[in-house]
C-alpha cells in the first residue's frame, strides 16, 4: 500500500499527452485477470469513443503476447510504473479497471485498491457478487461493478461518461476503512492478536 495524497509529480507527463480520457489497468496479468478479454473489451471501448484512450501497464510473457496480439492506435501497452510513481499515475486516469476472471474472484483484495480510492478515481470492477470485492463497493458511488463480461463495454463507456457524484456518507465511511491511520490500526490488531495480546490483558496479568 502507497498512499500519497497530495503527490504533485509529473513524471508520466508524456505518457498522457493530449489524453482527454484514460482508462487504466495496471498490475499482474495471470489467469484471474482474464488478460485476453481485458484486451478484446478495451479494444471494443476505444472503438466506441474516438476521445478513450486506454493503457495497461504490466509485464511478463502474457503482457508481450497482449501486446503482440491486441493492437490499436489508443491502446498502449507499457511497463508497470515505479512504486513512487502509483499514485501519479491513478491521479491521471480518469478510470481504473480492477479485472476478476468470473468464478475466480472470492477472497481477492486488489492491494492497489485503498490507492485507487484515495485518489478518488472512478473503479470499474469485473467480479463476483459474493466477493469481498463486490460487498465493500456495492454502495460505493465511484464504482461500477460488473459481474459478467458480456457487454462489459457498454457499461464502462456509460460509466466513463457518466457525472462524478459528490461524496455521500456512505462513500465516506468506505474511504475511511483505508485511511492511514485506519490501515495502521488493523495492522497493530492483527499484530497484538497473534501475540496473544489484549487490554484486559495488560490489565490483569497472571503471575506465575
Amino acid at each position: 500500500v502507497t498512499i500519497r495524497e497530495g503527490d504533485e509529480d509529473n513524471h508520466l507527463d508524456a505518457l498522457f499527452s493530449g489524453v482527454k480520457k484514460s482508462v487504466v489497468y495496471s498490475g499482474a496479468l495471470g489467469e484471474k485477470q482474464a488478460p485476453e478479454r481485458l484486451a478484446k473489451l478495451f479494444i471494443r471501448l476505444i472503438e466506441s469513443d474516438e476521445e478513450v484512450h486506454a493503457f495497461i501497464f504490466s509485464q511478463g510473457i502474457t503482457f508481450d503476447h497482449l501486446k503482440a496480439r491486441y493492437t490499436h492506435e489508443r491502446l498502449h501497452y507499457y511497463p508497470l510504473v515505479r512504486e513512487e510513481q502509483l499514485f501519479e499515475l491513478i491521479n491521471r486516469s480518469t478510470i481504473q479497471v480492477i479485472p476478476q476472471d468470473i468464478d475466480t474472484s472470492d477472497g481477492a483484495f486488489p492491494s492497489k485498491l485503498p490507492n485507487i480510492l484515495a485518489a478518488d478515481t472512478k473503479l470499474f470492477c469485473i467480479t463476483n457478487k459474493g466477493s469481498e470485492l463486490n460487498s465493500l463497493l456495492s454502495n460505493y458511488s465511484r464504482s461500477l461493478l460488473c459481474y459478467s463480461w458480456d457487454n462489459a463495454d457498454e457499461k464502462l463507456l456509460q460509466f466513463l461518461n457518466s457525472d462524478t457524484r459528490s461524496l455521500s456518507d456512505n462513500d465516506r465511511a468506505i474511504l475511511k476503512k483505508f485511511s492511514l491511520s485506519s490501515l495502521v490500526d488493523s495492522i497493530i490488531e492483527v499484530s497484538f492478536e497473534g501475540s496473544g495480546w489484549s487490554e484486559a490483558a495488560a490489565k490483569n496479568p497472571q503471575r506465575v
